[in-house]
């Protein structure tokens, strides 16, 4: 019998293999593709950051920006730091402000910058943005994260550590029984102490808490011979758009129309046409009409109403704990939060 079982191989499921390793159990991970292939891990553009517009997330947020410098330092290429501009809506402008003054460190600066400054960290960033009065938030140190290496990486230190790892394994259904429970695969059973379900929205196809749902993410990959790609990070809340530098002359677009559904099989996405808002949003942001669509990443993940993750640790014995929707926002934090559900697993503080 496995002791604990964890449901997923995401950024979620690998860095919570790592952290129980690291404090000496031994879990088992399963993974329905390869680590990193499937769910929000696949798609997500992994922008780190530290402001949050739900407060509670800010303070995870440093953690998991500290963590991943440290990531950095042992697998060069999995945290890049170009930058990044948050452009708050007029009403949440002294918002942005307050936690500018609240928030910035010698370490990790932030500030509140307006359109002469903005114009200079990128040039390609539309008029409106160059000439307009709002103050904008500005982390020198944000960046973006690559979500499918940082998933690679903590499963090979969890598997280094003492973890199992076994890939192209579909977990089907599980129950409880008396002291354990039962999972049962596409090719037999397997029975676990203790089962934690870190699958994303994949969650909801073998338990449905309340208040999770699948919710369609699109990104759109944009290249551009003529103006080049932007330089930075932007997250804009007026348009809803947000922007991350790819490779060379490549960059991402997202904030398409979401659609919200039960389960990931019940998403009704037109991604050509999640593609097209895409498209109208990056000419919003940027200032060009020479850019070209040569990719679409259409995803999805695990959502709550307020955004914050649900997180349960499982019964001693027999049941299944959760540690799941991150509602696409969960790059930045995720292994930190790992980190503190492992100690809280082992009775040890967070």
């Amino acid at each position: 019998m496995e002791d604990i079982v964890i449901i997923g191989g995401g950024l979620a499921g690998s860095s919570l293999g790592w952290s129980l390793a690291e404090r000496g159990h031994r879990p088992l991970i399963l993974e329905s593709t390869t680590i990193g292939g499937g769910g929000a891990t696949a798609h997500s553009r992994g922008m780190v950051r530290l402001y949050d517009d739900e407060p509670r997330l800010v303070a995870l947020n440093r953690d998991g920006i500290g963590l991943w410098a440290d990531v950095e330092v042992s697998r060069p290429g999995i945290f890049r730091r170009p930058g990044m501009i948050y452009a708050p809506a007029p009403s949440n402008r002294s918002r942005i402000e307050e936690f500018a003054r609240m928030e910035s460190r010698a370490a990790y600066p932030a500030e509140t910058i307006d359109g002469p400054t903005i114009s200079g960290l990128c040039g390609l960033l539309g008029d409106h943005f160059r000439r307009s009065a709002r103050s904008v938030l500005w982390e020198p140190l944000a960046g973006y994260v690559d979500p499918r290496a940082g998933a690679r990486f903590f499963a090979d230190e969890a598997v280094r550590l003492g973890a199992s790892l076994v890939e192209g394994c579909t977990v089907v259904d599980l129950y409880p029984a008396c002291d354990h429970v039962v999972l049962t695969t596409g090719a037999g059973r397997i029975t676990a102490r203790r089962v934690i379900l870190a699958s994303g929205a994949d969650t909801l196809r073998l338990q449905q808490p309340e208040g999770l749902f699948a919710r369609s993410i699109n990104l759109t990959s944009f290249i551009d011979d003529i103006a080049g790609a932007p330089e930075i990070c932007l997250i804009d809340e007026v348009s809803k758009g947000y922007i991350r530098p790819g490779c060379r002359r490549s960059y991402f677009v997202g904030g398409a129309i979401q659609k919200d559904a039960t389960v990931p099989e019940e998403l009704k996405v037109d991604n050509a046409a999640a593609d097209a808002q895409n498209l109208a949003l990056s000419r919003r942001i940027l200032r060009t009409r020479s850019n070209s669509a040569i990719a679409s990443h259409p995803g999805y993940d695990a959502y709550t109403s307020d955004f914050l993750p649900l997180i349960r640790l499982p019964p001693e014995e027999g049941g299944a704990g959760l540690f799941t929707g991150f509602s696409g926002r969960g790059a930045k934090y995720i292994p930190a939060m790992a980190r503190r559900f492992a100690a809280s697993l082992s009775g040890g503080v967070g």
